[in-house]
């Protein structure tokens, strides 16, 4: 599946601003380095609930967004199947917002 997030989030991914699945997310969510979440359409309700109460617990002001795209496509487009994406740089996060409204 191609898509203008799919190729931002690629080009964030060789500019190291992205942190590729559950720990790694997490642990950038834990040190605020996170300005955006991606949750993929099939990661499980567990996994987006337990991102939320993480950014309640440390007062993280990064929004939660679930993609329509799958951990497939995310394949696609990255070299890791991840069902969560953490953002860590603010330009990224504000175009990947944009794009995921518009898709």
């Amino acid at each position: 599946m191609s898509s203008k997030l799919l190729s931002l989030l690629g080009l964030a991914y060789r500019a190291r601003c992205v942190s590729l699945g559950h720990d790694s997310a997490l642990e950038a969510l834990k040190k605020n380095k996170t300005k955006l979440i991606l949750i993929a359409s099939d990661a499980s309700e567990r996994l987006e609930k337990e991102f939320r109460r993480e950014c309640e617990l440390n007062k993280c002001e990064a929004q939660i967004i679930r993609i329509k795209q799958t951990m497939s496509d995310i394949n696609c487009a990255l070299p890791q199947k991840a069902g969560v994406i953490s953002i860590n740089e603010s330009g990224f996060a504000q175009k990947m917002k944009l794009l995921a409204k518009e898709e």
